[in-house]
């Protein structure tokens, strides 16, 4: 089994509170820039995983200075 550990790293900003607006306004605007774009194309109820090309999503993010590392950990039998 391979585990895959997501962690999200932003940094600081001026006000505590705002914290939560980046994490959570920010990446659904990616997403829906995207659609826009006519780069998810599935219609309907979709994982994100299935819809989302990540390499671009990770690559938006990272422009507006959100990281996301990635850790696998296996399991030696």
């Amino acid at each position: 089994m391979i585990e895959y550990i997501a962690d999200c790293i932003i940094g600081t900003p001026l006000r505590l509170d705002s914290l939560i607006d980046v994490m959570t306004g920010i990446p659904p605007s990616v997403v829906a820039q995207m659609q826009v774009k006519g780069m998810i194309k599935e219609l309907g109820v979709w994982a994100p995983e299935q819809v989302i090309p990540p390499e671009h999503f990770f690559n938006e993010l990272a422009k507006r200075e959100i990281c996301v590392q990635v850790t696998t950990r296996q399991e030696l039998t």
